[in-house]
């Protein structure tokens, strides 16, 4: 498998980037009717009820955007076809950590900044982009690293190319 093909498997997370911010307000849409159940049934107050609801949306979705771009990637790549279970696998425990990892950066990042979130919110949404990116394409690396040739720059190009993503998706708006 030429690196070529490694490269475009790595471009193909600038479209992952692209929809990541698209990823919050179709979460909010799912969620919203698991969040009253929880707060008259829990006695949950409203945030937290949010919080909780929008948490157990936001995990699956996260895991099958990368589910989706592992497929594509698994089309692309002949060498991972073999390995093909424990790349999606890989692709979705990625993103689910990667999502727990953003979700309470962000809820911090709130606190501190205040009114100012919305200067920093472009970089949050980079950040996250990245890491999901990152975590997804080195549980990917590690799960298939025996059976097949993954090249270094794999993990790097993907990231980069999230980051460009949401570069492009925030220029659109």
């Amino acid at each position: 498998m030429s690196r070529k093909h490694w490269l475009v498997a790595s471009l193909m997370w600038a479209a992952a980037g692209f929809l990541f911010p698209w990823l919050t307000p179709a979460t909010a849409w799912l969620s919203e009717g698991l969040q009253p159940s929880l707060t008259a049934s829990a006695g949950m107050p409203e945030e937290l009820a949010y919080r909780v609801a929008f948490t157990i949306f936001r995990v699956p979705l996260t895991a099958l955007l990368a589910i989706v771009v592992a497929v594509a990637q698994g089309a692309l790549l002949h060498g991972v076809r073999p390995v093909a279970r424990r790349w999606i696998i890989a692709a979705a425990v990625g993103a689910s950590i990667s999502t727990l990892i953003y979700l309470p950066t962000t809820l911090v990042a709130q606190q501190i900044a205040g009114n100012d979130y919305d200067r920093i919110r472009t970089l949050l949404l980079m950040l996250g982009a990245g890491l999901f990116a990152g975590l997804v394409t080195f549980a990917q690396w590690r799960a298939v690293r025996l059976r097949a040739v993954v090249p270094a720059q794999y993990v790097v190009a993907s990231i980069l190319a999230a980051g460009v993503g949401i570069l492009g998706e925030l220029a659109r708006r």
